[in-house]
C-alpha cells in the first residue's frame, strides 16, 4: 500500500480481501499506516520500507507488529508470491 491511510480507502480495502497466506508491505506515504492501532488487530504480517519511514520521520511510532525492512527484503516478498496487489 503507498497512500496514506487518511487520503482514502486504501487500508479498509486491503484488510478487508487479506486471505490466508498474504502479507502486506507499506512503502512511500502508506508506511503512515504503521502508526495505527488497527495495524495490531491484523493476522497477516505487515512490513514497512524502512526508508519511507525514516523519511517520513515515524521510528518511534510504529506499532510493535510491523517489521521494517530495506528494498532487497522487499524484492524477496513479491517473488515469494504468486499475485501482487497494489492498493494506492
Amino acid at each position: 500500500m503507498n497512500k496514506s491511510p487518511f487520503a482514502g480507502s486504501a487500508l479498509d480495502n486491503c484488510l478487508a480481501f487479506l486471505a490466508g497466506g498474504d502479507e502486506i508491505v507499506l512503502l512511500e506515504d502508506g508506511v503512515v499506516a504503521a502508526t495505527l492501532d488497527i495495524i495490531d488487530r491484523c493476522e497477516a504480517p505487515i512490513y514497512a520500507i524502512e526508508a519511507d519511514v525514516k523519511a517520513r520521520g515515524l521510528s518511534a511510532r510504529l506499532r510493535s507488529t510491523v517489521k521494517l525492512i530495506g528494498y532487497d527484503e522487499f524484492v524477496n516478498l513479491c517473488t515469494m508470491h504468486n499475485s501482487i496487489r497494489s492498493w494506492s
